[in-house]
């Protein structure tokens, strides 16, 4: 029976198994519909720049073998997604800490802002 199973497994599995890669294909897409929802609400850079580094491993995981190209594609959309969300974050953070910033006079005391012991 395990023997039956096995074999049964790699049929289906098979890269010629149209079917089965399109059914691939199709539960790749909905999840990688399911994870760019999850991206938007992420707004730390440093944990969008792991998430960049952890799915670039995975992809090229999955892009060793024909089976899993389907995943591959999926998760290289995550990536492009995660990548768009870091820069939107990015030019956020940007335009908020330093294109608005309004220097105080105790920001410019630098002589004295040096000094040990200096509080703003």
């Amino acid at each position: 029976p395990a023997q039956q199973a096995a074999s049964l497994a790699s049929q289906v599995m098979a890269e010629d198994n149209a079917e089965f890669q399109q059914l691939l294909s199709t539960l790749c897409s909905s999840l990688h519909r399911t994870v760019r929802r999850g991206l938007v609400s992420i707004h730390d850079l440093d944990t969008l720049c792991q998430i960049v580094s952890v799915l670039r491993e995975e992809r090229s995981l999955a892009s060793s073998s024909p089976t899993t190209m389907a995943a591959a594609r999926a998760i290289s959309a995550v990536i492009v997604d995660a990548q768009e969300r870091l820069i939107f974050c990015a030019n956020t953070a940007l335009t908020k800490e330093v294109v608005r910033f309004k220097a105080t006079p105790a920001d410019l005391d630098y002589p004295d802002r040096l000094k040990p012991g200096y509080k703003a």
